[in-house]
């Protein structure tokens, strides 16, 4: 079975020849967000290969930065960089080395619940792999999709649609590849200021893409093996390098590949996994000042392994652990506040660690196999939250859940959206820059069946169920009626311009119970009847138009037969 590898790597560059090795940040800063118009402030930042002279950089711009450790900095954030709503790009970078990996800081309100408006994009072919990145060099985010239509004779591209920085996209740059993207990573390979990406596949093929610094990519001969799955710079030399994960005919294995500054790699140690190994995460478990990491591997009894890193490319003994449920990835971050690297499973099974390279298992909610898991702080509470998508068995839509972290390892219940069906993939980013973190996500419509890259940005109007299958329904009868509530979770009056039936609208027909203007709290209820109008499948939407907050239109997507 093929393991599909989501990636959630956003790194900027500027070419310095390198002489320090390249930095590497934990997903958690220390405050993680915070309220526009507060005050200055003392940023925590902690991750590893941080060198003497480190400078800590928001939206690429350099704050006063104290080096307390080569894994922990701190920096001064001054009253103006938070004087708005928004998103910056926290990075690092060592005198003579290119900058590190990204980590998002938020300035925006907080929020007990969360909600978002959910908008697609046609993409290529099915979605294999993700990432989400600034490609161009303006400021705003883009989002990278591999897609194949599958098969022997199947045809792959990547696709770059370019942001607007308003939650909306450009027509993508498509480049057709010849190497199903089953896993890809983004990562400054050249040192010459572009991010470049490379895509590999289950059969053991790869193509480096070199960044162009607009958007496009120029491909270039691949190293071999399975799809990249991490990228850092794990032999401390100033370039970076990736480990892939991949299995075929029954066997596993995770590969390290070297970089050698110029696009081209080095084959170095290779180590056993299950039959599908998955997810790959990096992190200095045990604060030697090396990059460790750990593996998911599927269907086996201790399908959890970490590697503790030997500073020089290498990694010693793996350490197995048995998750509850079988799961395929994992996320690291610190989700108890203690300054201390936990792990999160796709099964949402947390493992506390202790500093020293150890985990216990702390149990958590159990989740049937999901299709990847990342953690960041979605309601700006500086706690970590999860971020998931369990798969559906039956054939019927997937869901986007978050899971908001209580901050003492443990999560509050599950608030899921519809996201598609099948395979499905996603990345985080802040798309609209208004301060709160969103999502890209890559799938299959389950009314049209067509592949879609959905974008998922906050908004204050929830809105569920936004998604009803009425089954089969008689032919000269209606269904029993389908309730669909809107709440304003936000802090202002949202005002509903429009709720009407489109798609199949002589099938559909909707009543509803709302006013022209929703107040902070309030909710109101569409009511939503199926009527066939023939004795086939019937697709229609009831179209939400609002002013007020993000994401109009919103649409809640119907389905029905006629029997």
């Amino acid at each position: 079975m093929k393991r599909l590898l989501p990636v959630f790597i956003l790194i900027s560059v500027m070419s310095i020849a390198a002489t320090n090795p390249v930095p590497f940040l934990n997903t958690k800063l220390y405050p993680t967000s915070s309220p526009s118009g507060h005050g200055a402030f003392t940023l925590t930042v902690t991750g590893s290969n941080f060198a003497s002279g480190a400078v800590v950089n928001w939206n690429g711009s350099p704050r006063a930065t104290t080096v307390l450790s080569s894994s922990r900095l701190q920096a001064a954030i001054t009253a103006a960089d938070i004087a708005h709503p928004g998103t910056a790009s926290i990075t690092v970078i060592n005198p003579g080395s290119p900058l590190s990996n990204s980590v998002y800081f938020t300035v925006g309100t907080r929020s007990a619940t969360l909600a978002f408006a959910r908008h697609d994009l046609s993409i290529y072919a099915s979605p294999y792999s993700i990432v989400t990145a600034d490609f161009n060099h303006d400021g705003r985010l883009d989002i990278a999709v591999g897609s194949s239509t599958g098969g022997l004779l199947g045809t792959s591209a990547v696709q770059v649609f370019l942001g607007n920085g308003n939650g909306t996209f450009q027509s993508p740059i498509t480049l057709s590849t010849n190497v199903e993207p089953d896993g890809m990573v983004a990562g400054d390979f050249l040192g010459n200021g572009n991010l470049d990406l490379i895509i590999g596949n289950e059969l053991g093929n790869q193509l480096f893409l070199q960044g162009n610094g607009d958007g496009t990519f120029t491909p270039e001969n691949g190293a071999g093996g399975y799809p990249p799955a991490a990228v850092a710079d794990i032999n401390h030399d100033g370039e970076l390098d990736y480990i892939t994960s991949g299995a075929e005919e029954g066997a596993g294995l995770a590969q390290v590949f070297l970089g050698n500054g110029d696009g081209t790699f080095t084959v170095g140690q290779q180590f056993s996994t299950s039959e599908n190994p998955g997810g790959v995460a990096f992190g200095d478990f045990n604060r030697d000042g090396k990059l460790d990491v750990a593996i998911m591997n599927s269907f086996t009894a201790e399908n959890l392994m970490v590697l503790p890193g030997n500073g020089d490319g290498t990694f010693g003994t793996a350490v197995y652990y048995k998750p509850a449920n079988v799961g395929s990835y994992v996320a690291v971050g610190d989700i108890t506040n203690s300054g201390k690297l936990d792990l999160v499973t796709d099964g949402m099974e947390v493992f506390l660690g202790d500093a020293t390279g150890a985990f216990t298992d702390d149990g958590g909610v159990v989740f049937t196999t999901a299709l990847g898991v990342a953690l960041a702080d979605f309601n700006n509470d500086n706690r970590l939250d999860a971020l998931l998508v369990p798969h559906n068995s039956d054939g019927g839509a997937n869901t986007l859940t978050v899971l908001s972290g209580n901050g003492d390892g443990t999560f509050q219940p599950a608030q899921s959206f519809d996201a598609g069906q099948g395979r499905n993939v996603f990345g985080v980013g802040d798309f609209n820059n208004d301060g709160r973190l969103d999502v890209a996500s890559a799938s299959t419509d389950q009314i049209t069946g067509l592949p879609i890259l959905s974008i998922f940005l906050q908004t204050a109007l929830s809105i569920s169920p936004t998604y009803i299958n009425f089954g089969n329904v008689a032919l000269g009868t209606s269904s029993a009626p389908q309730t669909v509530t809107l709440t304003n979770i936000g802090i202002t009056s949202i005002t509903l311009a429009s709720i009407q039936i489109t798609g199949s609208a002589r099938s559909y027909s909707q009543t509803n119970d709302c006013s022209s203007t929703l107040a902070p709290g309030a909710t109101c209820t569409v009511s939503v009847t199926f009527t066939p109008s023939g004795k086939k499948q019937l697709a229609g939407y009831v179209r939400i138009g609002y002013r007020g907050t993000t994401g109009t239109p919103q649409l809640i997507e119907l389905i029905g037969t006629g029997d």
